[in-house]
């Protein structure tokens, strides 16, 4: 009924994804094809990771994908990688919801809910209508170019459920007899957890690739200029220097330089860790509010001094929570809130 008022869960999301909307940032969040299809210039290419990734996967039928929280999986697999397969004649077949597998059939799940995403041909659907399971299907359709690749799997071992045992089982019929290779993409402190699988599986198809963060400066100065540098109305060239600056004294770079060329050395040397793309990227969304705030307006360029207000805020906080707090990590917590 139209007259129905509307949840707070849905006014909530509904305000969430028009303040999104306004950003030319992507925020504290993994991309994606369908919300960031239309912004590409967020995506920061990964050219080497992205030919490493698809050498990988043509030499191996089984993929252990992994990297630290926040490191760029979900969103170089959905926003990178499947291109890339696509364009090398590889299939790709995503999924990364767990929470229904209980104790169900690995295989005859996957096949409902590949089904129901709409990511199967329709010769495959037509064949799996005569009764042939998914697997058979694909080995005759597709050989050995089809790529399941199985992302989060982090969320299926935390179940804790048979379905992780399970999921292991199938998955170690597929590696000794199957055709289609498989990538399960997880992070990285869960790897030990898949050590059956890749212990028995067949000798000589397995391997480990592990997504480096984004933590060069290089890179996180690509993130802050892409917008800028596509046209977008976001933040000047001062105001996108001092944030370098921030990130680089953040990372224990000397001076706050960004230019170092030693820099990994310069970093170990303080004990500092660079913060986290996701971290830049939540400061990026917070300073944007910030200046829309500031200029009364929908849309408005993050100024030098929105910045210089978010770090004293940073300060601030840190004297009130008795903790130590950089521009990066304030602007998560402004941008949780």
């Amino acid at each position: 009924m139209s007259g129905t008022p509307k949840s707070l869960a849905q006014r909530w999301r509904e305000e969430f994804h028009r303040l999104e909307a306004e950003c030319p940032w992507a925020g504290p969040r993994p991309q994606s094809r369908e919300r960031d299809g239309e912004a590409g210039y967020r995506f920061v290419a990964r050219e080497g990771e992205t030919a490493h990734f698809l050498n990988t996967v043509s030499e191996n039928t089984l993929v252990v994908y992994h990297g630290e929280s926040g490191a760029g999986k979900s969103t170089l697999l959905d926003v990178g990688l499947v291109d890339t397969l696509v364009a090398s004649d590889y299939a790709p077949l995503v999924w990364r919801k767990w929470g229904l597998l209980g104790e169900q059939d690995p295989e005859q799940f996957l096949t409902t809910r590949l089904r129901e995403s709409e990511q199967l041909h329709p010769e495959v659907v037509a064949e799996l209508d005569t009764g042939r399971t998914l697997l058979d299907v694909l080995d005759e359709l597709y050989g050995d170019r089809v790529v399941l690749i199985l992302d989060q799997f982090e969320h299926l071992i935390r179940s804790r459920s048979r379905g992780f045992n399970g999921m292991v089982d199938w998955l170690l019929k597929v590696n000794r007899g199957r055709q289609a290779r498989v990538v399960v993409s997880l992070r990285s402190e869960y790897v030990y957890q898949l050590a059956r699988l890749m212990k028995s599986a067949k000798p000589f198809t397995t391997a480990y690739l592990e997504l480096r963060a984004m933590d060069r400066p290089h890179q996180i100065e690509e993130v802050i200029l892409a917008p800028r540098r596509s046209g977008k109305e976001s933040i000047t060239e001062k105001a996108a220097a001092e944030l370098m600056r921030q990130w680089s004294l953040a990372a224990g770079l000397q001076g706050g330089s960004p230019d170092l060329r030693n820099s990994d050395a310069q970093r170990k040397a303080s004990w500092a860790e660079a913060p986290k793309l996701l971290a830049v990227q939540a400061c990026l969304y917070s300073l944007n509010l910030a200046a829309r705030v500031r200029t009364g307006g929908t849309t408005a360029e993050v100024d030098l001094v929105d910045v210089e207000k978010m770090v004293m805020d940073a300060k601030a906080a840190s004297l009130r929570r008795q903790d130590e707090l950089d521009i990066f990590r304030y602007g998560f917590d402004l941008a949780i809130e």
